[in-house]
């Protein structure tokens, strides 16, 4: 056999030892697996190799390569850190341009997240304060809701139309909806502006209802049959409840404790409204289930809010940092952006970390995209001896923060949750 021959040959034998290579996975669809160390791959490699023919040597070159790019995708994700404003990326198109923020006075204020400036500014009506305010996906329609001054609990809705570039940018309109006896924790309007869903502390528990936009009929109703459940967080929207652009589901968070032990756990559902019954938590599926916290010495809380995207497909968990002071080198747990996965309530990656030495802080999401990259959140810095932290708010993608220009988040406190809608 000649040499040529025998260079085919080998070539032949080793092509065969070669597997096809499978599709290449992204770091965030990857399932945990354990990793060799790369000094053990390199024992594998035949020291003589370099006296294999050219041939030889292409084939394993290639095999190399394509090994080392399924390796690289399977390497996880860089942590995001801090970054200044100057290496932030600018405000792509897709992201909403106008949101919504009621202050403590029972006020609202309509603004531009390009710009910084106020389109409007709207009272409430006479007697009345504006409470919490959600958006549909057109970036021009939102909800408000609205209770008495005096604290009672009547709570009332109105329909808000923005119109930039007019004489009269925001338009408001009180809905034909049934007012509520009830201090409402839940809030959100369907993706085309057509549905409303409130939940809200009844008198068989935690209730959910869904209403027409248009006609304010009352479309479906569903309550819980245990009492294991409580409302940990205040605000509006405590139950980060939206929809699911198919406009079919929604998704809630339900705050519990376990039923056979004192641990607090988050959970993360989604509610089927095409399905039968009326059982809140029993005909709804549960995506995500977290303890309130561990018990590390640093303790936070891993998804103090929540946000489904709008194809339901993952959740974004704004965290709670907690401050740590015990000595001049304390290290705090800063509040971070992360997603994780409804179909396996598997942790898919962090968005942003917000780091300050010493402190903590809370992070809550108030929009997001289908695909969970771009996301707007608040971060808010621990309390101080003048009051609360005051909160930031901006645009998280590819491990920044872009904070947008600062307009009436003085007037916004996350513990509030749903006071700002985009």
């Amino acid at each position: 056999m000649s040499i040529e021959d025998r260079v085919r040959a080998a070539t032949r034998a080793r092509a065969s030892l070669v597997r096809q290579v499978r599709p290449l996975e992204f770091p965030d669809e990857l399932p945990a697996r354990g990793r060799r160390s790369r000094n053990a791959r390199r024992a594998r490699v035949p020291r003589h190799w370099f006296s294999w023919g050219a041939p030889v040597a292409a084939a394993v070159l290639v095999t190399a390569v394509a090994v080392s790019l399924v390796l690289l995708r399977q390497a996880p994700a860089p942590q995001p850190g801090p970054v200044t404003p100057t290496s932030a990326p600018s405000v792509p198109a897709s992201v909403p341009r106008y949101y919504v923020v009621v202050d403590p006075s029972g006020g609202m204020l309509v603004a531009d997240d390009r710009t910084g400036r106020a389109l409007a500014t709207v009272s409430p009506p006479a007697g009345r304060v504006f409470g919490g305010v959600t958006a549909a996906a057109d970036d021009r329609t939102f909800v408000l809701s609205s209770s008495l001054r005096n604290g009672k609990a009547d709570t009332t809705w109105y329909l808000l139309r923005i119109i930039p570039g007019t004489d009269h940018p925001a338009r408001l309109t009180q809905l034909p909806i049934q007012p509520l006896q009830a201090q409402v924790h839940g809030l959100a309007l369907s993706q085309d502006g057509r549905e409303l869903a409130v939940m809200f502390d009844g008198a068989s528990g935690l209730q959910l209802l869904t209403y027409s936009v248009a006609s304010g009929a009352l479309l479906g109703s569903w309550h819980t049959s245990t009492s294991y459940w409580m409302l940990r967080t205040a605000g509006v929207n405590a139950y980060g409840l939206s929809w699911v652009a198919d406009g079919r589901h929604i998704v809630f968070r339900f705050d519990a404790y376990a039923k056979d032990s004192l641990t607090h756990l988050v959970t993360v559902r989604t509610l089927d409204l095409t399905a039968a019954g009326h059982d809140l938590i029993a005909d709804s599926r549960l995506d995500l289930q977290l303890p309130l916290s561990d018990t590390r010495p640093v303790l936070t809380e891993p998804c103090f809010s929540s946000l489904a995207t709008p194809d339901g497909g993952s959740v974004i968990c704004g965290t709670a940092g907690i401050t740590v002071q015990a000595h001049p080198g304390c290290t705090g747990t800063p509040p971070s952006f992360d997603r994780y996965s409804t179909a396996s309530g598997e942790f898919l990656r962090a968005l942003y970390l917000s780091y300050r030495p010493c402190s903590g802080g809370t992070a809550v999401p108030v929009w997001t995209d289908s695909s969970g990259s771009q996301v707007i959140g608040l971060i808010q810095g621990p309390p101080t001896a003048h009051g609360p932290g005051v909160p930031v708010l901006g645009l998280i993608m590819a491990g920044n923060f872009t904070p947008f220009p600062a307009l009436g988040m003085n007037a916004v406190l996350i513990d509030d949750l749903g006071a700002i809608a985009f």
